[in-house]
């Protein structure tokens, strides 16, 4: 997953390169929303209010988990367009794919989505970061979870 977020633990911020190699071992480590927020936890309370990239650093590492619970391996910026593989889509979410993000393409044979790098509430300006991140995880859950049906 190669998409550009600023995330790093700053050398400011946790002092010592021991204590920087296991706080990032431990955001690594997340595979869920809840220990991504205990992770965040333990570094308020050990180092106080985490500065814009380490929130940077849990935001990738929660958008890598919540890839992997989808069953995708590969999110890549290429120029102007996202690729994300592997995505077996059924004609259903191609269909909602297409209605949900404007010039998205997808090749079946490579299971591989091409999708326009949004832009922000301007029209003109990408999103980045943690607004990109955010934007893909729920695009991505919208097209590939399946809806709930409603209780009649």
């Amino acid at each position: 997953m190669d998409l550009p977020v600023d995330a790093h633990l700053p050398h400011d911020y946790v002092p010592g390169e021991r204590l920087r190699m296991e706080a990032y071992r431990k955001v690594a480590s997340v595979q869920d929303d809840d220990q991504a927020q205990a992770v965040l936890d333990e570094l308020t309370d050990r180092y106080g209010t985490p500065p814009a990239p380490v929130l940077n650093l849990l935001a990738v590492a929660r958008f890598r988990a919540a890839m992997r619970q989808l069953g995708i391996t590969e999110v890549s910026l290429q120029g102007r367009a996202i690729r994300v593989s592997p995505v077996p889509l059924r004609e259903s979410q191609q269909m909602r794919l297409a209605r949900l993000a404007d010039g998205a393409t997808y090749k079946s044979t490579a299971e591989t989505v091409s999708l326009k790098v949004p832009v922000g509430p301007d029209r003109r300006t990408p999103l980045r970061d943690v607004a990109l991140l955010e934007h893909l995880h729920s695009l991505l859950r919208a097209v590939l979870e399946q809806p709930v049906a409603a209780a009649s």
